[in-house]
């Protein structure tokens, strides 16, 4: 008897905790229970969401810091490169991707249009012309440089599959462009004017972005041809210089205004007799 009395100690110790246990397993689920209509009614025990005004209020205000959108200075920009799409096997909205990117990264003056390629003597549009066509008996990329007129032939890349066809067409118009505007090489190694001998060698490059030193090269070889980039400054360096255009959005007025409005305390000069006039 005596030695049995230890175990239903230790056996009624047992009970107890395994008791405790459940009754503290069935108060958290009680309180969970009780929190998720708060959590499925959208309610945020932590920092507040942002209202899309306030989203709004605060982009604005950052760009203002900022300066607000780019201009183009007066006189800065000069001259038209030609983009002429003479082909209908690669999709028109490729060719306007590629050239939409060319305009942003050169900041020249760039036109797409549909037109015919007449080899040997093509029509040279603007002040320089690059023209995407489809003919197999046409080399992938020519430069006559002489003659100002440069071309791109989508041919050779039409055994690609679809994704890769778009790809290989969007960097094979960049390397012509590059080429028309002088920039042949690049001190990188591995770049997109680079040798490619094969349309599988395009496929190293993850876009058709061109490298920076190709990109600067562009300007001082175009120049010569009476091309020139746009020159791009905030809206509020403008003002300062005195020569923005009137504001068009909430952005440009306030930075206007601020610019222009008058010191609150300005400065006084008052006149000395002694000095004249």
């Amino acid at each position: 008897m005596k030695n049995t009395l230890p175990i239903i100690a230790v056996a009624l110790i047992i009970m107890s905790a395994c008791l405790f246990a459940e009754g503290q397993d069935a108060a958290s689920l009680q309180e969970s229970s009780a929190s998720a209509p708060e959590a499925q009614s959208g309610k945020q025990t932590g920092k507040p969401r942002l209202s899309p005004e306030k989203r709004e209020e605060l982009k604005r205000n950052m760009e203002i810091r900022r300066g607000g959108p780019k201009i183009a200075r007066p006189g800065t920009l000069k001259g038209k490169i030609t983009v002429v799409n003479s082909q209908s096997a690669a999709d028109n909205a490729w060719i306007e991707d590629a050239v939409e990117y060319l305009r942003k990264e050169t900041n020249f003056s760039i036109e797409l249009h549909n037109g015919e390629f007449t080899f040997p003597k093509p029509k040279v549009v603007g002040d320089s012309t690059l023209y995407v066509i489809d003919d197999p008996s046409m080399p992938r990329v020519l430069v006559a440089s002489e003659d100002r007129w440069s071309m791109m032939n989508v041919a050779p890349l039409k055994n690609s599959k679809p994704a890769f066809f778009e790809a290989r067409v969007k960097k094979e118009v960049s390397r012509a462009f590059a080429m028309l505007c002088g920039g042949m090489s690049s001190a990188y190694g591995i770049s997109l004017v680079g040798p490619v001998t094969k349309s599988e060698d395009l496929d190293v490059f993850p876009n058709g972005k061109l490298p920076i030193d190709v990109v600067m090269r562009m300007e001082p070889y175009m120049s010569s041809l009476g091309v020139a980039p746009a020159k791009l400054v905030p809206y509020r360096v403008a003002c300062q210089e005195g020569w923005a255009p009137s504001p068009t959005n909430d952005v440009q007025k306030a930075i206007w205004n601020e610019v222009h409005k008058i010191p609150a305390n300005p400065i006084k000069i008052e006149f000395d007799p002694k000095k004249g006039r």
